[in-house]
């Protein structure tokens, strides 16, 4: 089995950022859901606003453990663009049909720098 770690270098700092975007806005609606629901808007179903953000936190994790541990694997790596280019067409979307705030344009565009750090990366 062929071991394709590599360290991450100059990535390092992008991705302890990425990280930590991650379990902030992760963590947000599972610690405190009225200032959440104040800066995106009243939820429906928040269990899903909870669901999403117990997500967001594991990813933020996993980019954590890479970036703590100086590690670029393709996993790591495929997960790092993967989950801003997921976040940012979903904000972009539902911002345009009207079903979710137009404050996820924030988030789109905070996506959008993280890609594009993980891309300049490459």
């Amino acid at each position: 089995m062929e071991d394709s770690t590599e360290r991450l270098g100059p990535a390092r700092a992008g991705a302890a950022l990425q990280a930590a975007y991650y379990v902030v806005t992760g963590i947000w609606p599972l610690v405190d859901r009225g200032s959440f629901e104040r800066v995106s808007g009243p939820k429906a179903d928040f269990w899903l606003a909870r669901t999403v953000g117990a997500l967001t936190l594991a990813i933020g994790l996993s980019l954590g453990v890479a970036a703590a541990r100086n590690r670029r694997t393709p996993e790591i790596e495929t997960l790092s663009l993967a989950a801003p280019a997921a976040f940012g067409a979903i904000d972009l979307v539902y911002v345009a049909r009207r079903r979710i705030s137009p404050v996820y344009l924030l988030d789109a565009a905070a996506q959008t720098v993280l890609s594009a750090l993980w891309l300049r990366r490459r």
